[in-house]
Order: structure tokens, then C-alpha cells, then sequence
């Protein structure tokens, strides 16, 4: 496979481009001083040069040395007193300038038009994103220790913050999203210590090829008295301990977390119970869980006054037969004296009778209903046979027959 061609990286074609570089600069130098453009034009050379260094295509490249040799005709005719080349060269100058005041008049109205355009959700919430995490890059010069609350007061509902593992470093989350700030720190915190484990790895490996060194010279019979294997164990024994003391570090600071999620936790509850009772949060009655008998009394008078509210009128009482009759049995019994046992059994044994008696009465009623229904079905069913027969030619023709043989 070829290799590219990197032209820049070529020493002929950088030879060729830097000695037309350098021609059309001192061709600038012998400008007559009448001609107002050459300023502009020793400016515009190194910006075209600048513009087309990285040029990889032969064609490109091709035009633009064949566009720099003519403007150095064209400059070394103007230096020699050709009037017609002179306005030639301020035309195309004034051609380019045109040109780019067009160009950025039309980005301008581009940026104008973009601007105008409504932003989506999408494109607000990500600004709003990127303007937290700028105002979130430093500390705050008013903020507190995570570890300094709960606050005793508050304005407004108590936000109980959210314990939360990080890849093994604690932290309290208060609300979304989370500031820039802590987020390097936490970053800085997971790569210090990544860094430690690859030492320690790293270090595992050496006391092997440091074993080896010692048996070396145990065969060699070395005078050296310091083992090979010494340093980097102890090494290796203080990259444990570091490990070991950050891991006990972040396992405390997870547990006075906790201790402060606890806190909060108790603190939002009182504080809505207290919401609740209509009470101030900072009651002491509220804050010790006590409630005094005024308040108790307060709760029922509300509870009394509510229930009534909600209360369905109770509809007037209907006088029904029974309602009526055990009404009356009720004021009989009070105003009557106390009757003979025997009548009382007698009466007792009548409704009994009577009770017995309606069932059956019952039944002989629905009986005859039955009966009823069952004799209205039979003379429908005989008189739509009759309709049939009348309607069917095969009896008519049997009843001629049997009339004529009469």
C-alpha cells in the first residue's frame, strides 16, 4: 500500500510555496507610493498563506500556486508603472472586501434568525444544566458542613437529604443535580484511590522477581545484608495500611451520614405532625411528642364540628304496619297488667298454627298459578295444530274423499 502524501510535510513543495512566500513580500516593498492598496495587499498575502497550509489536494493546490504567481506578475507590472494592473489590483480588492461584508452580514442575519427561533425543552434544560455546573464549579463561601446539621430551623418543608454510595465513598445528596464541585471530588477521590490498588498490584509483582534476586545470591553466597525483598515489602505494606485507613475513613464518615439522615428524618416527622395539629414547628410540647389537654380538647371540638358537617340527615322514621303494630304491642304491654300464663300459651300456640297456615296457602296459590299457565300453553300449541291442518292441501284432499265415500 502507497503511502500518503502529506505535501506540507514535503521538502520540495514547501522550498517552492515559501519562495513565492518570499517573492511576493518584496515584490510589496517596490510599490509606488502612489498606489493606495499596498497596505492591504502585504496584509492579504500571509492570511491566504495561513488559509491554504493544509491544502492535500493537487488540484487545490495547483490553483492556488497558479493564483499566487499571477498576483506576482501582476505586482512586479505595478511596480514598473502600469496604471490599468494598479486599478485591476483594487478592484479585486475591493471585490474581496465586498465580499466578506456580505459574508458576515449574512452569518449575522443567520445568528439573528437562530435567535428567534423558540427553544425546545431539550435545548433549555441543557442550558440550564451547563449554567448550574458553571455557578457549581468553587464552594460556596456561605456553605456548612454536611456534617453540622440537621438545621434547627428552616424556612419552608424540611428536606430530609438522601444517603447515597458512590463506588465506596459516602456522600448526602440534598437535591438534584448534583454540584460540579462535589462531583471532582468524588472523581478525585475514586482515582487517588485506584491509583493505590494498582501499586499494590504492582508491588505483588515486584516481591516475586525479589525472591528470585535473594535466592541469587543465596547460591552466589552475596555478603550484601540486606535482603532484596525488604523495601518492597514494607513498601507494599505501607500502600495496605494507606488503603486500609482510607477504607475505616470513609466507613466513619458513612456512619455520622447516617446519623444525620437519622436526625432529619426525626425532625421532618415532628415538624409535619406539628403542621398537622396546627401548631408551630418549634412548639415545645411538639418537639418533647406531648400534647396538652387544651389542644386534645381543640382536636375534638374540630373532629365534633366536621363530623356534623358530613353528617347525613336522618329521614323521618316510616309508619309502617309492623313499626305500627310493634308500637302498639309496646304500649300495650306497658299499660297492660300481667295476663295469665295459660292465655299467653294458648295466643302462642294460635300463631303457630297461623304461621304453619300461610306457607301452605302459599304454595296451594302458586300451585294454581302453575296450573293456569300450563293450560294457557296448551291451547296456544292445539290451536296453531289447527291453523296447519286447515292450511295443508294433502287433508284438505283427504276430507273430499272421505265426504264423498258418506
Amino acid at each position: 500500500m502507497l503511502k500518503k502524501f502529506i505535501p506540507k510535510h514535503s521538502g520540495i513543495h514547501r522550498f517552492a510555496t515559501l519562495a513565492l512566500y518570499r517573492a511576493l513580500l518584496r515584490q510589496c516593498r517596490t510599490l509606488p507610493k502612489n498606489v493606495t492598496v499596498s497596505g492591504t495587499v502585504k496584509q492579504l498575502i500571509p492570511m491566504r498563506f495561513h488559509r491554504y497550509k493544509r491544502l492535500d489536494s493537487p488540484s487545490q493546490i495547483a490553483n492556488a500556486m497558479k493564483a499566487g504567481y499571477e498576483a506576482l506578475d501582476l505586482l512586479h507590472s505595478v511596480s514598473r508603472g502600469s496604471k490599468r494592473d494598479a486599478r485591476r489590483i483594487s478592484k479585486l480588492i475591493n471585490e474581496s472586501e465586498s465580499r466578506k461584508q456580505r459574508s458576515s452580514e449574512m452569518q449575522r442575519q443567520m445568528t439573528e434568525a437562530k435567535l428567534a427561533i423558540p427553544k425546545t425543552a431539550s435545548q433549555i434544560r441543557r442550558e440550564e444544566a451547563i449554567r448550574f455546573q458553571e455557578s457549581t464549579a468553587k464552594t460556596h463561601p456561605d456553605a456548612t458542613p454536611i456534617l453540622s446539621r440537621p438545621r434547627p430551623v428552616v424556612s419552608g418543608k424540611r428536606r430530609v437529604p438522601v444517603f447515597v454510595n458512590a463506588r465506596g465513598i459516602p456522600m448526602l445528596r440534598i437535591k438534584k443535580p448534583q454540584p460540579r464541585i462535589l462531583s471532582g471530588i468524588i472523581r478525585s477521590k475514586l482515582t487517588r484511590r485506584e491509583r493505590w490498588v494498582n501499586r499494590e498490584n504492582a508491588l505483588a509483582v515486584d516481591i516475586l522477581f525479589t525472591k528470585d534476586e535473594d535466592n541469587w545470591d543465596k547460591l552466589t553466597v552475596s555478603q550484601d545484608p540486606v535482603p532484596w525483598t525488604k523495601e518492597v515489602w514494607e513498601a507494599l505494606q505501607q500502600t495496605k495500611r494507606t488503603i486500609k485507613n482510607n477504607d475505616i475513613k470513609n466507613s466513619e464518615m458513612a456512619k455520622a451520614m447516617w446519623n444525620v439522615v437519622l436526625r432529619e428524618r426525626e425532625l421532618a416527622a415532628k415538624e409535619e405532625a406539628a403542621a398537622k395539629g396546627g401548631l408551630p414547628a418549634n412548639d415545645e410540647s411538639v418537639a418533647s411528642g406531648e400534647t396538652s389537654k387544651e389542644n386534645l380538647t381543640a382536636k375534638e371540638d374540630l373532629a365534633a364540628a366536621k363530623e356534623s358537617q358530613n353528617a347525613v340527615p336522618r329521614q323521618p322514621e316510616l309508619q309502617t304496619k309492623e313499626n305500627f303494630t310493634g308500637k302498639e304491642e309496646l304500649v300495650a304491654k306497658e299499660e297492660s297488667p300481667a295476663k295469665d300464663p295459660t292465655v299467653e300459651n294458648d295466643f302462642a300456640a294460635g300463631e303457630k298454627m297461623v304461621a304453619a297456615e300461610e306457607p301452605q296457602a302459599k304454595k296451594d296459590s302458586k300451585t294454581k298459578e302453575d296450573l293456569a299457565a300450563a293450560e294457557d300453553l296448551w291451547n296456544v300449541i292445539l290451536r296453531q295444530q289447527e291453523l296447519e291442518v286447515q292450511h295443508d292441501p294433502t287433508t284438505k284432499a283427504e276430507k273430499e274423499r272421505l265426504s264423498h265415500g258418506k
